[in-house]
């Protein structure tokens, strides 16, 4: 064995015969050796076990101690912020220029849309349940009478209101993509959010009548919206009419103010339920 010290060729002593220097290949006991290498691995392996574990740990320490953090960092978390993001800057850009903006509109801007008849349903269901919280003197109201039913009626009466403009556009034969009439006609619905939220902030410092006039402003931007969608698309021009349009749109604008019939009087109805509640 060659000394790693000064070169000189050794036997297989522990030590150099020309240096003295001890060799770092000496093997004095295999055995204890073999057990000492087993012994570190074993606590290398140990070590390398509890740093994971560790880490791990404190990961799960760190979410529980900022959930928000954790929460942050979830993707469909993140794609939320990010569709409220977009739907904020679209709504205050339809609610400045609500014509020219749904003139603009692709149908990827459905989305939108749904978002706009959702925050309207809810709106108007929440100021329903403001309206019966204070008729009822604090004796509390139904939920299905007071938010669920003017919710579903808002919702359907929406709906039916985008079924009549794309209904139209297929009466009279027009080429109309129902996600580009979806886009334009929610669109047109965003200062009615508006109106509606700030008649329930109205409504919540009592300033009942002029959130009252709110409120009617905000279901007249629904028949607006459908007569204005319906007249975008060329209907005027199809030699195909079979029914005359304006007989058409009176028959739409009658089903529209059915429905927002019952939505009024759904509300009426619970207010004097509840009044009647309160007194008996």
């Amino acid at each position: 064995m060659r000394c790693e010290n000064c070169g000189y060729e050794n036997g297989q002593g522990a030590y150099c015969a020309e240096c003295g220097a001890a060799s770092r290949r000496r093997i004095t006991n295999p055995s204890h050796i073999d057990s000492n290498e087993e012994a570190r691995f074993s606590t290398q392996d140990g070590y390398r076990d509890s740093v994971i574990k560790g880490g791990q740990v404190a990961a799960e320490g760190r979410a529980k101690a900022n959930p928000l953090q954790s929460l942050g960092q979830n993707e469909r978390v993140q794609q939320a912020a990010e569709v409220s993001r977009q739907y904020l800057s679209f709504f205050v850009k339809a609610l400045l220029r609500p014509y020219q903006t749904m003139r603009n509109v692709q149908p990827a801007h459905a989305l939108h849309s749904y978002i706009t008849m959702s925050l309207i349903s809810i709106l108007t269901a929440l100021f329903s349940m403001l309206v019966l919280n204070r008729v009822s003197f604090g004796y509390g109201t139904s939920f299905m009478s007071g938010f669920m039913k003017p919710l579903l009626f808002t919702g359907i009466t929406l709906l039916v209101g985008l079924a009549i403009v794309y209904g139209m556009t297929k009466l009279y034969r027009t080429k109309a993509d129902f996600k580009q009439v979806a886009a334009g006609y929610g669109t047109l619905l965003i200062p009615s959010v508006a109106s509606i939220l700030l008649a329930n902030l109205l409504f919540m410092v009592h300033l009942t009548n002029l959130s009252l006039v709110l409120m009617g402003i905000a279901f007249l931007i629904a028949f607006v919206a459908v007569n204005i969608s319906v007249f975008t698309y060329p209907v005027l021009q199809t030699n195909h009419q079979t029914v005359d349009v304006t007989y058409a749109l009176i028959i739409a604008n009658l089903i529209l103010f059915y429905l927002i019939y019952k939505i009024v009087s759904s509300i009426v109805l619970s207010v004097l339920g509840g009044m009647m509640a309160s007194f008996l």
